[in-house]
């Protein structure tokens, strides 16, 4: 009977979890789109990576990072990827291994 209750709930959190992570990525996705709009046509940013992998939190220039949420490179690219499936927004990436990488966005 607990099991079956356990089940329940650890379906219902994924489901939570699903709900939360498409909501964000359409928050990011229309953040994306203005900032392209307000750029006329493109917008990047780099993040510094810091010696555990993960991204600094304030970018090169010490502004806070748009994707603020997003911790490495690889969380970075998943984002891009479900947002390209999605959105008619493209993302391109330059990288120095292991110290920074620059993503910019435009549309397709």
């Amino acid at each position: 009977m607990n099991n079956m209750f356990e089940n329940k709930v650890e379906n219902s959190n994924l489901k939570s979890q699903s709900e939360k992570n498409s909501t964000e990525i359409n928050e990011i996705a229309s953040n994306l789109a203005d900032l392209i709009i307000k750029y006329n046509g493109e917008y990047s940013e780099k993040y510094n990576i810091g010696l555990d992998g993960n991204f600094k939190n304030l970018r090169p220039d010490n502004i806070p990072r748009l994707l603020d949420d997003v911790k490495t490179p690889d969380e970075l690219y998943k984002i891009a990827k479900e947002i390209e499936t999605k959105y008619n927004i493209s993302f391109s990436f330059e990288y120095e291994i292991g110290n920074w990488i620059k993503y910019t966005v435009k549309f397709k």
